[in-house]
C-alpha cells in the first residue's frame, strides 16, 4: 500500500525538530548547538538552558563569550554558557532540556 504525500500539510518548525530528534541525532551533536550559537539565538524565537532547565526568549540574553567561531550565549538566570536555540533540528521541550541536562551536568 502506497500513501499519497501530496496532500499533507508541511511539518511545521516544530515538527521538524522533534522528528529529527526522535530519529536519533545524538545529544553531543545538540551539545555542540550550545556554543558559537549568536547567530542561531538572533534567528529563533525560544531557547532553553540545559543546565537551569528554563526556556526563554533570546532577548533576555545580555552576556556573550567572544569566540573566533562565533559568540556563545551565557544563560541570564544562572550564567552558564549552556543555550540550546531553537531551530537547530532538537526540541526545546522539558523533557528534551532535562534529559541534556542528566547527560552533561550530571
Amino acid at each position: 500500500m502506497q500513501i499519497a504525500h501530496d496532500n499533507r500539510k508541511p511539518l511545521n518548525a516544530y515538527e521538524q525538530e522533534y522528528l529529527a530528534w526522535y530519529k536519533g541525532k545524538s545529544l553531543s551533536h545538540a551539545h555542540a548547538k550550545t556554543m558559537a550559537n549568536r547567530k542561531d539565538l538572533e534567528r529563533t524565537q525560544r531557547c532553553g538552558c540545559i543546565h537551569c532547565e528554563r526556556v526563554f526568549h533570546p532577548t533576555l540574553i545580555i552576556d556573550w563569550i567572544p569566540d573566533q567561531r562565533g559568540d556563545t550565549a551565557e544563560c541570564p538566570f544562572c550564567g552558564l554558557d549552556a543555550i540550546l536555540p531553537d531551530g537547530v533540528g532538537f526540541p526545546i521541550t522539558a523533557e528534551f532540556i532535562r534529559k541534556m541536562k542528566q547527560a552533561y551536568f550530571y
